[in-house]
């Protein structure tokens, strides 16, 4: 794993770059957990928690690798939004990769990503047994060499907690090094991403999403899209 990760040995590591080679998208389990790191020129967006579960299970459960699908050089259709917005004609590499527990319940599910050279999106892919239950998780820490960070949008405070910020998206946060990282969904969702003062060491945002469709058997979240802007 990349010396930015807090954890040098890791149980399952991959890197999937972008057609042109000016995007790496680093894919690793450390310790049960999964995680993606963006890198392009800079690191744009640290070591960032990934996962999907069952609410109807025990959602701090352990993770582990057990299958991925790589499909470089694809120039293929997408849907619009994303086509419009970060991929336009361009060729792209695709991967799913599988993940499960080692639970009783063998709670298994996929990530599945797009990667560009000018940002990558992915979604998650879960069994239709999950139902109603179904959950997806997406950390992004921003990197601290890019910093400061500014959200160029207007949020909310929760007076409860005062240290909490929400947002809904589409988001776009601008470095002090001039990138950009924009940040939406495609399809549309009602989702907000937070923000938690209260972790001082890194920026780290957050959000989660309980919609997801049903197509051949399976849950599809919308897609998360990250473009870079420098």
């Amino acid at each position: 794993m990349m010396a930015s990760c807090k954890h040098s040995k890791v149980d399952f590591e991959t890197i999937i770059p972008s057609p042109g080679q000016e995007l790496r998208l680093y894919i690793a389990v450390n310790q049960g957990l999964i995680y993606y790191l963006i890198k392009k020129q800079d690191i744009v967006v640290g070591w960032s928690n990934l996962y999907a579960s069952d609410q109807a299970v025990d959602s701090a459960l352990l993770w582990k690798h057990f299958s991925t699908d790589t499909k470089p050089g694809i120039q293929k259709k997408l849907p619009k939004q994303i086509q419009e917005t970060i991929y336009g004609e361009n060729p792209h590499n695709e991967a799913e990769i599988g993940f499960k527990t080692n639970s009783e319940d063998n709670f298994t599910f996929y990530l599945q990503f797009i990667v560009s050279d000018n940002g990558i999106a992915f979604r998650f892919k879960l069994p239709e047994t999950a139902g109603n239950n179904a959950l997806a998780y997406t950390e992004i820490v921003l990197h601290k060499d890019l910093a400061p960070w500014k959200m160029d949008m207007e949020t909310s405070s929760n007076d409860e907690k005062p240290f909490v910020i929400t947002a809904g998206l589409p988001v776009t946060f601008i470095s002090g090094k001039s990138a950009k990282l924009n940040i939406f969904e495609v399809p549309a969702g009602n989702d907000t991403i937070i923000h938690d003062f209260n972790d001082t060491e890194d920026q780290k945002y957050f959000f989660t999403s309980e919609d997801f469709t049903m197509q051949d058997d399976f849950l599809y979240s919308s897609w998360r899209v990250l473009k870079i802007v420098e």
